[in-house]
C-alpha cells in the first residue's frame, strides 16, 4: 500500500510466507497499480510472485469488492 512514508507490504500471503515477503524487496519486482481485471489475470497463487499490486488506501480495496463479485 502506498503511505506518506513509502510503500507498506500487505496481505495474509506476503506476511505469512518468508520468501514472499523477501521477493517484496526485490528492486526487480514490478508494481502495478492495483486493478482488480489485472489481478485476475495475473495473480498464480502456487508461486512466488513476479509483480505486485499497489493500493493507494484500504478504502480503495474495499471499493473495488463489487468488481470481485461480479467476477467470481
Amino acid at each position: 500500500m502506498k503511505t506518506s512514508s513509502g510503500l507498506k507490504a500487505y496481505g495474509a500471503e506476503i506476511i505469512s510466507y518468508s520468501k514472499e515477503m523477501k521477493n517484496t524487496l526485490s528492486i526487480k519486482l514490478i508494481k502495478e497499480s492495483f486493478n482488480v481485471e489485472n489481478v485476475y489475470k495475473n495473480f498464480k497463487i502456487d508461486r512466488v510472485q513476479k509483480k505486485y499490486f499497489v493500493i493507494n488506501s484500504f478504502e480503495q480495496l474495499d471499493d473495488s469488492l463489487n468488481e470481485v463479485e461480479i467476477k467470481i
